[in-house]
């Protein structure tokens, strides 16, 4: 194998969670199996100030997090999150659904 120093192509994945303890941990997971040696795919989750785990469970799971004081709604913390993944050099970005999973193939 010829070794370059090529960097992976990073993917912001953007995930509006509210009150979504339930499939959080999953989607999120689904999104990290999804790294490979030429793709990063980054987790962010926009918690929408659930009143659940959400949020914790994001954080355990490694993703970059950020915590709105209130629903903001689904337009705007998809904004948020995409402002983020600007910020941490993503070249693509993925809006996914807490209750949706990546799967191979």
């Amino acid at each position: 194998m010829v070794k370059t120093d090529k960097k992976p192509i990073k993917i912001g994945v953007v995930i509006v969670a509210y009150n979504s303890s339930d499939d959080i941990r999953k989607c999120i997971e689904s999104v990290q199996a999804q790294t490979t040696e030429n793709i990063k795919a980054l987790p962010i989750v926009i918690d929408n100030n659930s009143a659940d785990d959400s949020l914790l469970i994001a954080k355990r799971c490694g993703a970059l997090t950020i915590e709105n004081q209130k629903n903001l709604g689904f337009a705007k913390a998809v904004n948020i999150g995409i402002e983020k993944a600007f910020a941490e050099s993503c070249e693509f970005i993925l809006v996914f659904n807490p209750d949706a999973v990546l799967i191979d193939g």
